[in-house]
């Protein structure tokens, strides 16, 4: 280098954030994720029946939100914060949304495309695993099948110090997603059944059940939380809860 010499500065960004994009009312961050196949289920066959059968899934490309709702981000469109329900720990303008059930997110979803002309949505359960799995690989966890390096990427019982913890503070997984596994669960479309016996091969999000049936009221449940072990914060691992429930383990990330 000459003295004197004025070099150009440089780009210090990433290729995954120069592909963000950035909704104009909420500032939310969302991260392109490519279509392709992958092996929906426990591959492993060390979870639950819940989790099987193993299917095979073709995604179409979408976008997901970089991280979860934050409360900052809710109150701008909700006008409240339903966190300062469960006490001060729990409240952050950057700490994910909780006590949120299925129909609160639902709303949420109806006013903000209303407010921003935008389409977004909860995502399909296939959806959240193929991302989860950072475009369908074979990850136990979102960013590692290691359960040692567990800590660098998820908020869950072993380190959240027993409350909701800021979005991406942790490693992101292979796609650019923070906190898919633990921080907060993340209501999917999808209503809830036993198994994947019959489960769509297209990754739309599975609503089929019979008139009047129990399970029509029931949604799906995805990620694990703050106070929930390893095991629940796996990529496959399930659960669901009644569309009118809420808790302070319960938040929502939005895709588009």
């Amino acid at each position: 280098m000459f003295c004197g010499e004025v070099l150009p500065e440089q780009d210090t960004t990433t290729a995954a954030e120069a592909s963000l994009w950035s909704a104009p009312h909420t500032g939310m961050e969302f991260v392109p994720v490519p279509g392709g196949s992958f092996r929906m289920g426990n591959i492993w066959d060390d979870g639950g029946r819940d989790e099987q059968p193993v299917h095979l899934v073709q995604v179409a490309a979408f976008q997901l939100a970089r991280y979860p709702v934050t409360q900052a981000q809710w109150q701008a469109v909700m006008g409240h914060n339903p966190a300062e329900a469960s006490g001060q720990v729990f409240v952050g303008d950057d700490k994910p949304v909780v006590n949120v059930s299925w129909n609160d997110a639902k709303d949420f979803i109806a006013r903000l495309n209303q407010a921003s002309g935008e389409n977004f949505r909860l995502p399909s359960e296939a959806q959240w695993e193929y991302a989860a799995r950072s475009g369908g690989k074979e990850q136990k966890w979102a960013g590692t099948s290691e359960e040692k390096l567990l800590p660098e990427y998820a908020w869950y019982s072993a380190n959240s110090q027993g409350r909701p913890q800021p979005v991406g503070r942790k490693l992101p997984n292979g796609l650019g997603l923070h906190d898919m596994s633990g921080n907060v669960w993340e209501w999917c479309e999808d209503i809830w059944h036993p198994n994947y016996e019959g489960a769509p091969t297209d990754s739309s999000p599975r609503l089929g059940t019979a008139a009047g049936d129990r399970e029509a009221e029931r949604r799906v449940m995805r990620g694990g939380s703050w106070n929930f072990n390893a095991l629940n914060a796996r990529t496959t691992y399930r659960d669901w809860n009644d569309t009118g429930y809420r808790f302070f383990v319960i938040g929502l990330r939005l895709a588009r």
